[in-house]
């Protein structure tokens, strides 16, 4: 239950506080005064937008804060704070401020920063709000079915319905994109063939394209390293004064001085191993010019197959030869589904047929079950317009099923049909109905839906709309039924209707310093009350037939309730 409301700085609201209690609470006022602003404040603080246009004028921020009082931790908070139960009192609290170039939103549950959308998808199952806008909802086709399985509450065969049914159209997608792709399956087989045939006769290995420039460049300038090489054994070995030659003549030299000098015996031992590491780079720079000889056929051949390589590397769009052996591969491996795709095909057509014969079944048990709770509806409604004045309408629920229209909702047509008077045929909802009429519709909607789709808090915004008089009082009487198990709360022009509430709260404006100021008061004691209530009979407080008639009124909406 909704038990306290804080405003500031909406519209023409700059600071308001609200206690609410269980029971009927009916709010009233002059037109303009800000009683809409209540329901605006709530459906803000449930995530709802948040305008520029609905901050105060010459302010920059809006504050908005409600409690609910969460008994034993019913209420779905828990979704929000990670599965942790919120006995006791939950605080929401928004704030959003719009400086100059900037907006900045924060919202709380209990303390903890929570994101509007998750808010508001459970907005429904802590408010159920009524208002304009509803009333056109409820002239809409569609919502007549979503109305018809909320009062059912066969929520696992709807959520089996739209798991069966997104299987079938998974399973449907995907055999027409086979079929299509067998369709074009010669084409692309041909073309996948003549790849694998071009892609298997080359053989390009990893690595194979780096490897041969590498020999390229070494065949083409096979002259030059053969050079090269030739002047290093000469330099080394075999030229005049080559450094092996020069390396002996200095052992010769310092081991004339060794019996002398023994100091210089490691130096003469490194000497000699230097020219032993000598000789055999010489051994081995001979071999590599024995193998450097200039081989125009090799050479013509390495670049034709680098030509191969790189001719293949443009045709098919990669940029390393090594993509080729995998491209090699994934051709190899379509081209093998595309061989069975006739297999995959009748796979596909036997599995999605299975799907559908399932989702068509499951669809069939929804419309039998959609069927029954029409019935009672129907009945329900029926009896529910008659303490509404309405005692000769016909309320009729059509649950038609077309086979071929099954879907994730399954197979069925609802559209509400009503007549208010006898001898008239029931006609579509939003044909017939005038504007009270379809309050009256509404109201009793949410007094049969009260009992099977539980919502602690209701809100209703000018539901008396277009009716009056006697019908007004069996409006209030209905409320007051409804504030019994529920807490009502209501935004009413009506003095008949304000006469049932258990709390009764009065919303004036005033102009102070230049701007206007919507202000909220209860009205704790009786005589308020019948003041108030006369100036809505008559638009006089202080008329004593007006008074009398607003007492008279009250009691005997006591007595009634």
């Amino acid at each position: 239950m909704l038990s306290y409301l804080s405003i500031r700085n909406l519209a023409i609201i700059d600071r308001l506080e609200l206690e609410l209690y269980p029971g009927l609470t009916a709010v009233t006022g002059e037109t303009g005064a800000g009683k809409s602003m209540l329901l605006s404040a709530l459906t803000m603080l449930l995530g709802g937008a948040v305008s520029r246009d609905s901050v105060r004028t010459g302010e920059d921020s809006l504050s908005l804060e409600g409690i609910w009082d969460n008994g034993s931790g019913t209420l779905p908070f828990s979704s929000l704070l990670d599965g942790e139960p919120v006995p006791g009192e939950v605080i929401v609290r928004r704030n959003v401020s719009l400086t100059e170039g900037s907006r900045r939103d924060r919202l709380l549950v209990a303390d903890r920063l929570a994101s509007r959308t998750a808010l508001q998808e459970l907005a429904g199952d802590l408010v159920n709000i009524s208002s304009q806008h509803e009333y056109i909802g409820l002239m809409k086709k569609a919502e007549h079915l979503r109305i018809l399985d909320r009062y059912a509450g066969h929520a696992s065969l709807l959520e089996r319905m739209d798991g069966l049914a997104a299987r079938h159209e998974s399973l449907r997608r995907e055999l027409a994109d086979l079929v299509e792709q067998a369709e074009r399956r010669e084409a692309r087989m041909s073309e996948l063939s003549a790849r694998v045939d071009e892609l298997s006769a080359a053989e390009v290995k990893a690595g194979e394209e780096e490897e041969l420039l590498g020999r390229i460049s070494r065949l083409a300038h096979a002259a030059d390293i053969a050079n090269a090489l030739g002047q290093a054994v000469d330099l080394l070995y075999e030229g005049e004064r080559d450094v092996v030659s020069t390396l002996t003549l200095v052992e010769r030299v310092l081991a004339g001085v060794t019996r002398f000098e023994p100091a210089v015996s490691p130096g003469i031992d490194r000497l000699a191993s230097a020219r032993v590491e000598i000789e055999d780079i010489v051994s081995q720079l001979r071999r590599q010019a024995g193998g450097s000889e200039v081989d125009p056929a090799q050479l013509d051949h390495l670049q034709e197959r680098l030509a191969l390589v790189q001719k293949l590397k443009r045709r098919y769009g990669v940029e390393r030869a090594d993509e080729l052996p995998l491209l090699l591969d994934e051709a190899r491996a379509e081209l093998s589904r595309l061989e069975d795709v006739d297999v995959h095909v009748e796979r596909l057509r036997s599995e999605a047929e299975t799907a559908r014969k399932a989702m068509n079944d499951c669809a069939a048990r929804l419309h039998e079950a959609r069927a029954r709770v029409a019935r009672k509806l129907e009945k329900a409604l029926q009896e529910t317009l008659g303490l509404l004045e309405m005692k000769k309408a016909r309320f009729s629920v059509p649950v038609v099923f077309d086979e071929t229209r099954v879907g994730r909702q399954g197979g069925d047509d609802v559209e509400f049909l009503f007549s208010a008077n006898t001898g008239e045929e029931p006609r579509a909802l939003r044909k017939v109905a005038s504007g009270g009429e379809l309050s009256r519709v509404l109201l009793a909607l949410k007094a049969v839906l009260a009992e099977a789709y539980p919502v602690p808090t209701y809100v209703f915004d000018e539901i008396d709309s277009g009716i009056g008089g006697k019908t007004a009082l069996a409006v209030g009487r209905l409320l007051s039924r409804l504030a019994r198990s529920h807490q009502v709360i209501c935004i009413t022009h009506t003095a008949q209707l304000a006469a049932f509430a258990d709390h009764h709260y009065v919303v004036t404006k005033e102009e102070r310093g230049g701007k206007t100021h919507a202000r909220l008061a209860r009205l704790a004691r009786p005589e308020e009350r019948v003041r108030e209530v006369a100036r809505m009979l008559s638009g006089l407080d202080d008329s004593p037939t007006a008074l009398s008639h607003a007492a008279e009124l009250i009691e005997a909406a006591r007595g009634d309730a």
